[in-house]
């Protein structure tokens, strides 16, 4: 038997209310739940009877900006809701094998089908973590404070694990590097430390210009490309400065494309050799990144066009970032 259910009404938590001309923060509208209230007229033996439920919790934002904090606030209210709560409060903590999971579920959420979150990834986020970890007797299951994932209390959000997280999700699914996060060409989820230790692990022919691609700490929204480079007598690791993906202009086309075969092309002052060669453990840059150079040979030809086109002249944009390609 189908019940209509009727929205009798629209439940709002924090009723603070914006001042006439006040920009919301996206820490005010990420505080700001709202739900359903649904109610509906069942059929008894004595008559009609009004029973009613309640949606689970939802945020409505009004700017792109506020999409990150309210992601935050409503998988964890849905995940972590508090026990016997009142309006919607979660719990103070979260034990790691939980947070672990929703995080496993959100990757695959938002990047969709293809790589999921491994061991190693989780590893790296837990380690990342570490400082803030409420050891328990079982030392694998330790509990989080609510406020380090979300980064309450910090002057700056992009501070927050929760910034790094979010952030690192919308970089995979940016054109092209999604395809580079499925074969494996981005390592993503490992800290610095991490890649230095898999760098000088490798046999000493394969060291030099061998690097790995990761998601920067310092800046969320970035990757972060670490090099090994030297000779047979010495060998140091290093890192570029972060190329950032996050910025929505970044993110819907190729405006970092640019900085990041630049990158690549890069020549050691030092020995005089290109800092790139292979991904790690020994994947040629050409290959592993050859869509990349493919849009730029693209791009390279329309602008050889369009200047042919309105000068008559054979005159052509020099393009750096391809180097002798």
């Amino acid at each position: 038997m189908q019940i209509p259910l009727t929205i009798a009404e629209i439940l709002r938590d924090n009723m603070r209310k914006a001042k006439v001309g006040e920009k919301e923060s996206s820490e005010s509208v990420a505080g700001q739940k709202y739900c359903f209230l649904f109610v509906a007229e069942l059929p008894t033996r004595i008559g009609k009877v009004k029973a009613w439920t309640t949606s689970l919790p939802l945020i409505v934002t009004t700017h792109s900006s506020h999409f990150e904090k309210a992601w935050a606030a409503i998988a964890c209210d849905n995940a972590f809701p508090a026990p016997e709560r009142k309006n919607f409060n979660v719990r103070d903590t979260v034990h790691w094998e939980q947070f672990s999971e929703l995080l496993e579920n959100l990757f695959t959420k938002w990047v969709g089908n293809g790589r999921v979150l491994e061991q190693s990834h989780l590893q790296s986020i837990k380690n990342k973590l570490k400082n803030h970890i409420i050891e328990s007797n079982d030392n694998s299951n330790g509990k989080i404070p609510f406020n380090a994932i979300v980064g309450e209390g910090q002057r700056d959000d992009s501070e927050s694990f929760w910034s790094y997280f979010y952030r690192a999700a919308l970089i995979v699914t940016c054109p092209h590097l999604k395809d580079a996060w499925n074969k494996k060409l981005i390592d993503g989820f490992i800290s610095y430390e991490e890649a230095c230790q898999k760098l000088l692990s490798l046999p000493i022919k394969n060291r030099h210009g061998t690097f790995i691609v990761r998601f920067s700490d310092s800046k969320p929204g970035s990757i972060s490309l670490v090099f090994i480079t030297g000779n047979e007598v010495s060998w140091v690791v290093r890192r570029m400065d972060p190329i950032e993906f996050y910025k929505a202009k970044s993110l819907n086309h190729s405006y970092a494309y640019g900085p990041l075969l630049s990158q690549l092309n890069s020549q050691s002052e030092i020995y005089g050799q290109e800092c790139f060669r292979c991904v790690y453990p020994n994947i040629p840059k050409e290959a592993a990144f050859e869509i990349f150079y493919n849009y730029a040979r693209q791009m390279k030809k329309k602008d050889e066009e369009s200047t042919k086109r309105k000068t008559g002249s054979p005159y052509v944009k020099i393009y750096t970032v391809l180097g002798d390609n």
